[in-house]
């Protein structure tokens, strides 16, 4: 009898430590398949919204020309010609980066470029170190024929020093800083520089003195390049970006919105171009025969009104495709 019951005791052990091993199975097996389930639960989510921002971005496509011919659109562009022509002595051009849709207003009148060639001269340079051509590290040395009034910076150095690519290049962008454009100019060469512009595709580029002459067309040639460049995912390029949003009189910035910037300034000119950074980046150029008047109050003024005109784009834009 006592065997019988040892042997009935080890069969009912057994059996339980059966039925546990098959709990456990059972459980692990629904453990995992919930989380195969979640898994595939949320990668479906991600494709889903990558999918809808690409059918919004081809909706938008689809339906540029009906936005552009729409009535709100053309009355308020008529709107800004008109605003314009009565209250500013100006050209102007606006591009709209992801879309192109533009607007521009007097684009044939050329100006005294001053101080935005300076942009060109950043953009030379960065392109060359990005594409490994120069070392930002490497030298120009300072010598009494490069000197030029308002140099904020170049006022620190004595004749015979050697500054840096990159410093000359921030002092040219950040504070308009003469001296540093005059000693980029004698590094890269005149024509070299002037070759670099009409290849990207300006007209004008330093026609007439180290300065040269420019029009809004051609400042969009610069814009685009810039912005070919600071969005470049690497440290040069966000180095350049830098100097842009940091410079010196930015009166591009708007409603919040940072923006890369380089103005020109001399006599009765005064110019700001630059790519305001709003969730729908755009370029502008705002050429002016206002360097005697409240220069600050124009282009804050005139940048709102284009910034007008790029919101109600895109809320006609995000009326059709989101809604």
């Amino acid at each position: 009898m006592a065997k019988r019951k040892v042997k009935r005791k080890k069969l009912k052990n057994r059996v339980k430590i059966l039925i546990f091993f098959i709990i456990v199975v059972i459980t692990f097996i629904i453990f995992f398949k919930w989380i195969d389930i979640n898994l595939n639960s949320n990668l479906n989510v991600g494709d889903d919204e990558v999918f809808n921002e690409i059918d919004v971005k081809e909706c938008m496509i689809d339906n540029y020309n009906t936005v552009i011919n729409d009535a709100e659109i053309m009355n308020k562009e008529n709107e800004l010609t008109t605003y314009f022509s009565s209250n500013y002595n100006m050209s102007l051009y606006y591009k709209d980066i992801n879309l192109g849709y533009n607007y521009i207003y007097n684009s044939d009148q050329q100006y005294y470029a001053a101080s935005t060639i300076k942009m060109l001269d950043a953009i030379y340079i960065y392109d060359k170190a990005i594409n490994g051509d120069l070392n930002l590290e490497d030298t120009v040395t300072y010598e009494r024929k490069h000197h030029l009034g308002v140099s904020f910076e170049m006022q620190n150095y004595n004749y015979g020093d050697k500054v840096s690519l990159r410093n000359l290049v921030n002092y040219a962008v950040s504070v308009s800083d003469n001296t540093a454009h005059k000693m980029l100019i004698d590094y890269i060469g005149k024509l070299n520089l002037r070759s670099y512009g009409l290849n990207l595709g300006a007209k004008l580029t330093l026609l007439g003195d180290d300065f040269g002459t420019i029009d809004v067309n051609d400042s969009m040639v610069y814009l685009d390049k810039l912005y070919e460049l600071i969005s470049l995912d690497n440290d040069l390029a966000r180095e350049l970006a830098g100097y842009f949003i940091n410079s010196d009189q930015n009166y591009l910035t708007i409603n919040g919105f940072k923006a890369l910037q380089k103005y020109g300034e001399y006599d009765f000119y005064y110019h700001s171009n630059g790519i305001v950074l709003t969730d729908n980046p755009y370029e502008i150029s705002i050429l002016t025969l206002h360097g005697k008047d409240n220069f600050e109050k124009v282009i804050k003024d005139i940048n709102a009104k284009v910034f007008e005109l790029h919101e109600l784009f895109y809320k006609k834009m995000n009326d059709l495709c989101y809604n």
